[in-house]
C-alpha cells in the first residue's frame, strides 16, 4: 500500500469518476440560437411570453445567460 501512496501526486485533486458525464451548459450565443429556432419553429403561440423559470430547468442556466440570450432577441427585435 506504501507504493500507491507514492503514485498519486498532491498537486493533482482526487476526482471521482461517475458513470455519466455532465452536460455542458450551453453559452450565450448557444441559448440565444436555441432560443430563435424555438420561435421560428413556434414553439410558444405568438405573444406567449416565455416562462424564465422553464429556461432555467431545461437549459440549466443561470439568470445572467438568461436575460443576455433573451436581451439579444428583443435587440433583433425577433
Amino acid at each position: 500500500m506504501a507504493g500507491y501512496a507514492s503514485l498519486i501526486r498532491e498537486s493533482e485533486p482526487h476526482v471521482r469518476e461517475t458513470s455519466a458525464p455532465k452536460r455542458a451548459r450551453p453559452t450565450v450565443k448557444e441559448l440565444h440560437e436555441h432560443l430563435k429556432e424555438m420561435a421560428v419553429l413556434h414553439a410558444n403561440r405568438p405573444g406567449e411570453r416565455v416562462n424564465k423559470l422553464e429556461l432555467k430547468e431545461k437549459f440549466e442556466v443561470s439568470r445572467p445567460p438568461r436575460r443576455e440570450a433573451l436581451n439579444r432577441l428583443i435587440a433583433e427585435t425577433f
